[in-house]
């Protein structure tokens, strides 16, 4: 069986870019700044895409 990449170590992907396009009452770009920051401390995705993860697959 071939490797999927050269490397074990390739990066699948250099980076991820979205934009959110967000809209709250009477809020201005400091709080938004703010939910948003807010949002990527605390998104379980967001730390998955930011941190190592180390999978252990087995057969049973």
């Amino acid at each position: 069986m071939e490797r999927a990449f050269a490397e074990p170590y390739d990066p699948i992907m250099e980076g991820i870019n979205f934009q959110v396009d967000a809209e709250i009452e009477n809020a201005d770009k400091v709080t938004l700044q703010r939910v948003l920051k807010m949002a990527e401390e605390r998104c379980p995705a967001m730390y998955n895409m930011s941190h190592v993860i180390r999978v252990n697959a087995m057969i049973k």
